[in-house]
């Protein structure tokens, strides 16, 4: 074992890695001693009730059936027959699949914004499941009403050499509950609500997933994570990060490392953290400027508005009839403030919209 990691009686070793320990103590110590090394057992179950099972069938059960296979179909991938597929997303695909191949546990793609990587995602997504038999893909996106753009991505998308629709063959599960559906092969769903599943709560509030990762305070502690019989680690071959930022690497880490399955990240615009969490390995360089010069994307000009409201913020004096919202149901009513209601740059259109400020906008670019 590592140093500091602690002593186990046998550690159990899989082509040359790490793939159990064998604690020859009581059940009961066992779980104790396995906890204080943050090391996961595993429980078989079957109909609520624990089955005891010998360790060569467990080892046998784990070869045949687990990840080996998958590494192994993955090495035999057809090549790419989807003739609706750009250069650049065949490239991307085909530079994915090789770390596939090589068993590399993580991979980025980083393609231009408007360079169809969702469309890109769900054709990996159709050949992992179709080719190499992936038992379920997690997509991961940003906020909720993402996860209904993915959706519809998976709803469109028509089969190569087949004329169905993705979802009619292959069941896609947009998570709005904490329950994942058994045969799901696709689930999309925001990484807090996966945590939430993790932590064992039997609801999640939909107004915590309209919450943009990039607007997370990275300052705060990464969010623990224990093991949940309810979903094993192996509950995902394969994850799908899209638009990844810093909070997968650094509040959201535990959620990720929490599966054994390989990691896919998808973004435009990636930092030196966010390849350095996927190992370096950076399988696919589209920029922009390729995108422009391909005729895929067209150039753009940035202007620069600032108003005083958007510079130093404002206040809204007492007395003054305003429309509130509500996140989570988005009812809206009017209510006359009690008293002054002070506000920052930064909350200007996150937590408070000045229609003012942005007709001054609309007009001083029209001009």
């Amino acid at each position: 074992m590592g140093r500091g990691v602690g002593e186990a009686d046998y550690v159990l070793f899989v082509n040359g890695e790490a793939a159990g320990i064998i604690e020859a103590e009581s059940d009961k110590a066992a779980r104790v001693k396995l906890r204080k090394m943050g090391v996961y057992q595993r429980i078989l179950s079957l109909e609520g009730s624990k089955k005891r099972v010998s360790l060569k069938t467990e080892i046998n059960l784990w070869v045949k059936t687990g990840k080996e296979n998958l590494r192994k179909r993955l090495t035999e991938l057809p090549a790419i027959d989807n003739p609706k597929l750009w250069e650049v997303q065949k490239k991307a695909i085909t530079n994915l699949e090789e770390s596939l191949k090589g068993a590399k546990p993580k991979a980025l793609i980083q393609m231009a914004t408007g360079s169809g990587k969702t469309f890109t995602a769900v054709n990996i997504c159709y050949r992992l499941i179709k080719h190499a038999n992936a038992k379920r893909i997690l997509f991961l996106v940003d906020r909720g009403n993402l996860g209904k753009q993915t959706l519809q991505e998976f709803q469109t998308f028509i089969v190569p050499k087949d004329g169905r629709i993705f979802t009619d063959i292959y069941n896609v599960q947009h998570l709005k509950s904490n329950t994942i559906d058994d045969v799901s092969r696709v689930c999309i769903s925001t990484i807090q609500r996966i945590y939430s599943m993790l932590k064992g709560e039997k609801q999640f509030d939909p107004a915590g997933e309209e919450r943009s990762g990039f607007e997370d305070d990275y300052s705060l502690e990464p969010a623990p994570v224990e093991y949940n019989p309810r979903i094993p680690i192996s509950a995902f071959d394969v994850i799908i990060i899209d638009e990844c930022h810093r909070s997968i690497y650094n509040l959201w880490k535990q959620v990720l490392d929490y599966f054994d399955a390989f990691l896919i990240g998808l973004t435009a615009t990636p930092s030196k953290s966010t390849i350095a969490f996927f190992n370096k390995n950076l399988v696919m360089e589209y920029t922009h400027e390729e995108a422009v010069t391909d005729n895929i994307n067209v150039d753009f000009t940035v202007y620069d508005i600032r108003t005083k409201i958007t510079k130093n913020g404002s206040t809204i004096p007492k007395g003054e009839v305003v429309q509130k919202r509500d996140k989570r149901t988005r009812r809206k009513k009017w209510e006359q403030l009690e008293d002054d209601v002070k506000y920052t740059s930064e909350q200007v259109d996150r937590d408070v919209v000045s229609k003012d400020q942005i007709r001054t906008i609309i007009r001083t670019f029209k001009r």
